[in-house]
């Protein structure tokens, strides 16, 4: 019998193969409008409702040392959650649900080492090595940026 194994949304973002914990995953916003929020930082692209909630949208290219690509209205934002926080992640495409082997695979076409903290592991898949990415590290890096950019932008006063 085979063993039990977690099941992994897959998703693409600039030809890269990445995982997140179903767990994790609360759905995927495709079609949606992407608000500019001045004074954010970079990796912070914008804002999408989320049935009538705002919700940031990061974009990890920079943190995972990828070419940053733009990125418009429309591209499929996935809803994480991690650390207690809520927040979408832009991604390229996502490939759906599936179970992912328990093992550390080489021959990912990026360097995982570059980002220690986002990636908890890497794992086989049908298709390939794919890179898990840490929601709870994520939501952390995304909050931690949000704080320098806009405490820089007030000067460092507190609210």
């Amino acid at each position: 019998m085979d063993e039990e194994r977690e099941s992994f949304c897959i998703v693409e973002r600039s030809a890269r193969r990445l995982a997140l914990p179903a767990g994790a995953v609360r759905r995927v916003l495709s079609g949606g409008t992407l608000t500019r929020v001045p004074g954010a930082p970079a990796a912070v692209v914008g804002l999408v409702n989320d049935r009538g909630a705002a919700l940031p949208v990061v974009c990890i290219d920079a943190w995972l040392r990828l070419p940053v690509r733009p990125c418009a209205s429309g591209d499929p934002v996935v809803l994480v959650e991690g650390a207690g926080v809520r927040f979408g992640l832009l991604v390229d495409r996502v490939d759906g649900i599936a179970p992912l082997a328990d093992a550390s695979p080489t021959g990912l076409d990026f360097d995982a080492e570059s980002a220690p903290n986002l990636i908890g592991a890497c794992r086989a898949s049908g298709r390939g090595p794919v890179a898990v990415l840490d929601p709870d590290a994520l939501a952390q890096a995304a909050v931690a940026a949000a704080d320098a950019a806009f405490g820089a932008a007030d000067g460092g006063r507190a609210a």
